[in-house]
């Protein structure tokens, strides 16, 4: 777990210093501004103050981090879309609460 605690630390710090190498910035490491205000929410309505081990394994279980999350809020076509590859686009589906 240590391993994967300093490994998401090195992915943080490079995302926000804009040095993340473009070998890198793979499917999984891209936190396109949906992802990012998703876990700012998770963050703040738990709690978490620190990244440990038991908030990282708690963390990495979330099921907003699963591959089709998205899909609830963006079809296909708009994830593909070119306006969508180069910036942001609002979601095209709408969910009731």
């Amino acid at each position: 777990m240590i391993m994967q605690l300093e490994k998401a630390a090195r992915l943080v710090e490079q995302f926000e210093k804009g040095i993340l190498p473009k070998e890198q910035w793979t499917h999984t490491a891209h936190f396109t501004l949906f992802y990012t205000m998703t876990i700012a929410h998770y963050l703040v309505a738990t709690g978490v103050r620190a990244l440990t081990d038991e908030t990282l394994s708690v963390f990495l279980q979330q099921p907003f981090l699963a591959k089709e999350h998205i899909h609830q809020f963006y079809s296909k076509e708009l994830l593909m879309s070119v306006e969508a590859r180069r910036g942001w686009v609002e979601p095209d589906r709408i969910i009731s609460l």
